[in-house]
């Protein structure tokens, strides 16, 4: 089992509650996965938020995918294959998770990405946002 933070926030508590369930799986598929628990400080309010790393490799070279998930359910999701002249593979997505959705279900959607640029390098941004398109609320953007 990884070693966890735990949280008294329900939502981050249940992202945990997630990892922890899928944690030898990850343990399989990762090189490694790091889990650290996080404060801001704005406007004299206090939040908090979990980052999730997830490596493919011990090398500069290899994938890494990083989660930052805030205790109002908003969640950052960012992808990266490093090559010898810079990123090869970039891809971010970001939204607030939707009501319905379980600190499991959000978990899966991550390791779910993290697979689909694993096994394939070909796997296009549109893939990656199918996973997501479910879990994350985005709202109306700016025109």
């Amino acid at each position: 089992m990884l070693p966890l933070p735990t949280s008294d926030h329900a939502w981050i508590a249940d992202v945990l509650d997630g990892l922890r369930r899928r944690s030898r799986a990850l343990k399989h598929k990762t090189h490694s996965v790091e889990c650290e628990r996080a404060f801001e400080e704005a406007d004299g309010k206090r939040t908090e938020r979990i980052d999730i790393t997830l490596r493919r490799s011990r090398s500069s070279q290899g994938l890494v995918l990083r989660a930052k998930i805030w205790q109002d359910r908003w969640t950052w999701i960012d992808a990266r294959s490093a090559g010898k002249n810079g990123w090869t593979r970039e891809w971010t997505v970001e939204g607030r998770a939707a009501g319905g959705v379980s600190g499991q279900a959000l978990t899966r959607a991550i390791e779910e990405a993290f697979d689909a640029i694993s096994i394939s390098k070909a796997a296009d941004d549109a893939t990656l946002n199918e996973v997501w398109n479910a879990i994350l609320v985005r709202g109306p953007r700016p025109v």
